[in-house]
Parts: structure tokens; sequence; C-alpha cells
């Protein structure tokens, strides 16, 4: 079955060159890459098609508009949402795939923080435990876009990705509960970089998200406030 991953950017010249680092590396490998681009003023692009990756260029800043744009584009079996700055574990793609070749249709993955600070690492070992206790246990969703997995075909029955400016990742998730197997993949890890923890704080990231963590499983979607580009 063939992979697409797709990754949606904005001045990310910065980070690019760390995850398709880490994607090389990599178990196995995407068959294809697709970066959706929402026109930015740095190299972006020319790092992106330096590594391979497919460019289209987009003229709307949501993040769930680049991601829908780059899934209806991708003509993989397996589609995979990512982000530029994930640094990947050497077996994410496998593990996070894995789990639709032998018959789910969706599954989500473990985000940990690329950061020195223990803080930072203790938050996200705290949050990834009751991502797995509360979706096992509770049906609640804590996920995040730059870590899904999910077939094609399953993919198009749901209607995708909608156009939101935050929150696309588990909207999408809770979405498709009920309507198909759902996997959590405790095992499939990538490291997200820690610059909005360091342009915010740790006291205003954790309530933003939890906010939205509980807007987004109530179905309150329109009160989620517009996510803030930080580089």
């Amino acid at each position: 079955m063939k992979i697409s991953l797709v990754i949606p950017t904005y001045n990310e010249e910065k980070y690019l060159p760390k995850m398709f680092g880490s994607l090389e590396r990599s178990s196995i490998t995407p068959d294809e890459i697709i970066v959706v681009d929402d026109q930015s003023t740095d190299r972006t692009r020319e790092i992106a098609r330096d590594f391979g990756a497919e460019v289209i260029v987009v003229d709307r800043r949501s993040i769930g508009y680049a991601r829908k744009i780059g899934m209806l584009a991708a003509k993989g079996d397996i589609l995979v949402s990512g982000s530029a700055d994930m640094i990947v574990d050497r077996y994410w793609l496998e593990n996070i795939t894995s789990p639709i070749k032998i018959g789910f249709d969706l599954s989500f993955g473990r985000i940990d923080i690329d950061s020195n600070h223990p803080v930072d690492r203790w938050f996200a070992k705290i949050l990834n435990t009751y991502s797995n206790i509360s979706f096992r246990w509770f049906g609640l969703v804590w996920a995040s876009g730059d870590n899904i997995s999910i077939s094609r075909r399953f993919y198009h029955k749901i209607l995708g990705f909608r156009d939101l400016k935050m929150g696309e990742d588990i909207e999408l998730i809770r979405r498709a509960l009920g309507r198909g197997k759902i996997y959590y993949a405790n095992d499939a890890v990538i490291y997200t970089s820690d610059r909005r923890v360091r342009k915010w704080g740790r006291v205003r990231f954790f309530l933003y998200y939890l906010f939205s963590y509980l807007m987004l499983n109530t179905g309150n979607v329109i009160y989620l406030k517009e996510y803030e580009s930080i580089r």
C-alpha cells in the first residue's frame, strides 16, 4: 500500500531540514510527500523541493484548509498528516500506518516535545498517558494533526478535514468515531518543537489546549480561537 505524507507550511525554513532528515532515517519512507504552503516568504518551498516534495501553494491561513488540499492531491492508499516542525521517531511512519494495513480506518499517535527542559518532557508524558486512557476508556480524543494516518477510502467517506483554523485534527477523529475502526498508536512517536511553549509560557500553553480540548470534545468548534502563527 502506497503512503502519502501531507505537510502544511508557512515560513518553516528553520525546521524543514530537521523534519526531512528524520524522515530519511526512518525504517520506511513515504511514497510521496506533499507540502501545502501558504505563500511563505522564506526558503520553505525551495527546501521542500530540494528534498523531493511536491509543493502546492495556497492563499488561505487555515491549517484545516491546507491539510484538506494536500489530502485531495495525495495519491496514496494511506494518507498521513504531519507537520513541518516535527522530528519523527525511526519507526514512526511504520507504526502509524501499520494499523491501517491490518484493517483499521484511522490511527493517531503520540506527541512528545523536542525540548531540553524536564518540565516540558514530563508534561508531554502526562498528556500522552491521559490521551491513551481517555480514548480507550471514555472515547475522548486528545490528538494532533501532526500524527494521524487514515485510509484513503475512509478519508473520503467521512469527507476529510474541514476548513478550520485549529482543531481540525480532533474534529476529524471525533467524526470518525462510530463510523470506522479507530486505533491509538502509542508507539507512533513524533517530537514537535517547543516554540509555542517558549513564546506563550507553560501556563498559557496548558490553558489554551485545555480549553480547545474541552470545546472540541463537546462539539463547540465555533468557540475556538484562531491558531497563532509562531515562527
